[in-house]
């Protein structure tokens, strides 16, 4: 946890890579096994364990229910944002070509298509 907290600190999330390291620490991996274990532990209705409970408590969204792929381009674009840098997606600021605006495009994409396909019934 000492890793995850101090991860928590300088990034401001725990969507980090699996093969992230901290300090040494396989803190990406760790992480991954701790998935693990909560989404095991739902299925079998268990309570979260102590530690998965203090990973939650660290940063609420640490096991999303949606791809961690999602939230990683999620924190990649609000530190983006944060920094400053342009941003304005309906004139594709970040270009697409880049990771961000790639997301941001593909994100926009499926919002606009399923707000179209639901406005039609």
């Amino acid at each position: 946890m000492t890793h995850a907290r101090a991860w928590h600190a300088e990034h401001g999330h725990l969507a980090a890579p699996r093969d992230t390291r901290h300090d040494g620490y396989p803190l990406g991996m760790w992480l991954f096994s701790q998935r693990n274990r909560a989404k095991q532990r739902a299925r079998n209705s268990l309570p979260p364990s102590p530690h998965l409970a203090e990973l939650a408590a660290t940063d609420p969204w640490w096991n999303p229910p949606w791809d961690l792929h999602w939230q990683r381009n999620y924190y990649r674009a609000r530190n983006y944002v944060a920094a400053g840098e342009p941003f304005d997606p309906a004139t594709r600021i970040p270009a697409p070509s880049t990771v961000i605006g790639g997301w941001i495009t593909r994100a926009c994409s499926s919002t606009t298509s399923s707000t179209q396909t639901s406005s039609t019934y």
